[in-house]
């Protein structure tokens, strides 16, 4: 990966903990602008752990989050948010009862009456037509994959230079987690905005970006670019079911195969 200006996010030796549990132990990870990045791992490795320490919900115990050249661990989430790096978190967590326009506007809350709000809103129409056509419908009455490019368009409203989303497809059909990820690569492709997302639908995930971290039990076991890591034996094995390779040691019955990396 490369470094000094091209980096916008410099994650080194994070360490954040859930009382006496260590979530995340010593992660190490850079983020480029006009870059999506994404995070392999399964439940529990700490996925979601390390976007709210990103994003301030979460304060880490030790290490640095380096944002544009200034350190923001341990800043409060809405100061986090105003500087640039914006969170979509797991669950949507849309205002139910506002209309999907209202939803949107509300991620331009902090911009006040900033002529560009309306052109921003024009543009997530664009990418979403679905939204432009239900823009007065109550947003908690919307389908799963609707509810979804709400969240997705309300991140956006907020002029982020970096977006984290936190698992887009959970719950989603696999037609709207395609038409999800489709929207995603444009809005780097249209906006240079570089995207940190989680995901656990590792094939659509890696088809989507450009840099690949894995982790495990809170640490970054592997990183790579998303060619490279699509052709390693262990992802193709432990998320993009391949089979294993002939020389793997073949589990017992009815036992999944563990990851190995260290």
């Amino acid at each position: 990966m490369k470094s000094g200006q091209s980096i916008i996010l410099r994650v080194r030796g994070l360490q954040t903990w859930y009382g006496h549990v260590k979530a995340l132990r010593d992660v190490d990870l850079s983020v480029e602008r006009g870059q999506i990045a994404c995070v392999l791992g399964a439940n529990g490795a700490g996925k979601s752990t390390l976007l709210n320490t990103i994003a301030g919900v979460v304060d880490p115990r030790a290490g640095t989050i380096d944002f544009e050249g200034r350190e923001i661990q341990c800043l409060a989430p809405d100061t986090v948010s105003r500087s640039g790096v914006v969170l979509v978190p797991e669950g949507r967590q849309l205002f139910s009862f506002l209309s999907v326009e209202e939803n949107l506007r509300m991620g331009a809350f902090a911009r006040g009456s900033d002529k560009s709000v309306q052109d921003d809103l024009d543009r997530v129409y664009d990418w979403f037509p679905r939204l432009l056509e239900r823009r007065g419908q109550q947003a908690g009455l919307m389908s799963g994959g609707e509810q979804q490019m709400v969240a997705i368009g309300r991140g956006y409203m907020s002029r982020p230079k970096l977006l984290l989303l936190d698992e887009p497809s959970l719950g989603l059909s696999p037609r709207f987690t395609k038409e999800i990820f489709a929207i995603v690569k444009r809005i780097r492709d249209e906006t240079r905005t570089a995207i940190l997302v989680v995901e656990q639908n590792a094939a659509i995930a890696i088809a989507a970006s450009d840099h690949v971290f894995v982790l495990e039990l809170g640490r970054v076991v592997a990183s790579g670019s998303a060619a490279e890591m699509r052709a390693r034996d262990d992802i193709q094995t432990f998320y993009l079911g391949a089979s294993a390779p002939a020389h793997a040691t073949a589990a017992e019955p009815h036992q999944a195969p563990q990851a190995h990396w260290y």
